[in-house]
């Protein structure tokens, strides 16, 4: 991706969406990395998969159950995805 692209994508998308606890001066595309590296050393790397449906199931369980609901990260101050978005839920239902 040209970086004239990915600007005018990361501004496209910035314009677009709600970025929830993330940094306002990373990419998409470095959250993006970021995330599939913590996919691969948290989950892949460590189990052995029968077959593309059984690594769909487990992919989408850690997605939707551990990395999006329970996982604490650094950059929003520990609190879970969640605890987030339902933060801003709020703030947008008080406003």
């Amino acid at each position: 991706m040209s970086l004239k692209l990915r600007k005018k994508y990361d501004q496209d998308f910035k314009r677009n969406a709600v970025l929830l606890c993330a940094e306002p001066d990373r990419s998409i595309v470095e959250i993006a990395e970021s995330f599939f590296h913590t996919l691969k050393t948290q989950l892949i790397y460590h189990i052995s998969f029968n077959n593309f449906e059984e690594v769909e199931r487990i992919i989408f369980k850690y997605i939707e159950v551990y990395y999006n609901q329970r996982r604490k990260y650094s950059v929003n101050g520990r609190k879970a995805p969640a605890h987030c978005e339902q933060e801003w839920y709020n703030l947008k239902n008080v406003a």
